[in-house]
């Protein structure tokens, strides 16, 4: 394999960043399965009068909000004690499962997915297989899904089919 100028050298940088963002997007997303099987999501639903759907709250202040004033003192005490019960009991299964852990890590992998592609794109395409890079990457982050038929996401896989068989590096038209 050819390694021929900085836009190939940082497309496959961004090639490794991006395989390493699916890896722990996959990892996080079981382990956010197991988590939400060991306990309850940290938010409570309250009864609101005059609404036909109870309100989701994460937080004190957004029950403060929805149950004010004297009249619902008593709910807003069980409501935010619920909301602690859950908080710690999310907690304690998430220091076991680690996917507060994981999900930190995949937004710093996506934080380096993005910067390295950032780098990539105004990088000066020197060769062929560097402009290959750059348009693959391109297709592989803008397109909604890897066999869309939307324009124009068909037409640009088929130009970068067309310059890897140019380049040698054995795109193959379908």
């Amino acid at each position: 394999m050819r390694r021929e100028g900085p836009a190939y050298a940082l497309w496959w940088e961004w090639y490794s960043a991006h395989h390493e963002v699916s890896r722990l997007g996959r990892i996080q997303a079981r382990l956010e399965t197991k988590l939400l099987s060991m306990t309850d999501s940290p938010r409570v639903e309250l009864l609101i009068a005059g609404r036909e759907n109870p309100v989701a709250v994460r937080t004190e202040q957004e029950v403060d909000r929805w149950l004010a004033g004297e009249s619902l003192a008593a709910a807003r005490v069980s409501a935010k004690a619920q909301l602690i019960a859950r908080r710690n009991a999310w907690e304690a299964a998430d220091a076991e499962v680690g996917f507060s852990a994981a999900k930190r890590a995949e937004a710093q992998a996506m934080a380096h997915d993005e910067d390295v592609a950032s780098r990539l794109w105004r990088s000066q395409a020197d060769s062929t297989i560097g402009v290959i890079g750059k348009m693959h990457a391109l297709l592989t982050i803008g397109q909604p899904s890897p066999d869309t038929d939307e324009f124009p996401w068909p037409q640009l896989r088929l130009i970068l089919a067309d310059l890897m068989t140019i380049d040698g590096t054995g795109g193959r038209r379908r």
